[in-house]
């Protein structure tokens, strides 16, 4: 998918400050990529991003959790994304570390 590629593409030099990739039927395979980029140290300086709108499901948001716990996006304050029932743990994952979740 468009998502692994651009996963791939970004690296720990990126200057991205701003992701919006919301409303592109995004599943749990993309945000695995891009959560493992995230991961891996890639756009360090990401401090919005924009996921909302999308097909992400329990796994997405899994992988979410887990790049957040994990100190990645170090930079992040503003995280959109639809959380249905998965939300709690990244609800606090990113309260405690100040990362706004605006729904």
């Amino acid at each position: 998918s468009g998502l692994v590629v651009l996963s791939n593409a970004i690296d720990d030099k990126s200057q991205l400050v701003y992701l919006y990739l919301g409303d592109n039927r995004i599943s749990d395979a993309g945000v695995l990529a891009l959560a493992n980029a995230f991961i891996r140290g890639a756009a360090p300086k990401i401090r919005m991003l924009e996921i909302s709108d999308n097909d992400i499901g329990e796994a997405g948001v899994r992988a979410l959790v887990d790049a957040c716990a994990g100190g990645a996006l170090p930079s992040l304050n503003f995280l959109a994304v639809d959380l249905g029932n998965e939300c709690a743990q990244l609800k606090a994952v990113c309260k405690s570390r100040n990362i706004e979740i605006p729904y």
